[in-house]
């Protein structure tokens, strides 16, 4: 996906930050599509390579809805069993709650 200083971030580096991550103690790695270009084919792209090294029991992702694929990035991380996702409601991040891809939010 993409960073605004460095631009495309390749698969294989995400894998190694995430991979060093769990080697120090880290539960879980939430992948960020932190500018919002992620698709769903750079998404699944991004899924494949990291669960060829990590349990996919580790994994959460945060998705951002910029150009309208926030719900299509989910679905993509449904697919490929990927059950906790970060998210916001109206505007305030950090809350704790899982986002349905059909758009109904559940609070813990």
């Amino acid at each position: 996906m993409g960073c605004p200083y460095e631009g495309f971030i390749s698969p294989s580096a995400v894998v190694k930050v995430a991979e060093k991550l769990v080697e120090l103690g880290c539960y879980e790695i939430s992948l960020g599509d932190t500018i919002g270009v992620g698709t769903p084919g750079t998404i699944g792209d991004l899924l494949v390579a990291v669960k060829k090294s990590l349990p996919v029991d580790l994994l959460a992702l945060h998705c951002h809805d910029t150009y309208g694929q926030g719900l299509a990035n989910i679905l993509r991380g449904l697919e490929h069993d990927i059950r906790v996702f970060d998210s916001s409601t109206a505007g305030l991040g950090k809350l704790a709650c899982l986002v349905w891809f059909f758009g109904c939010y559940s609070f813990n």
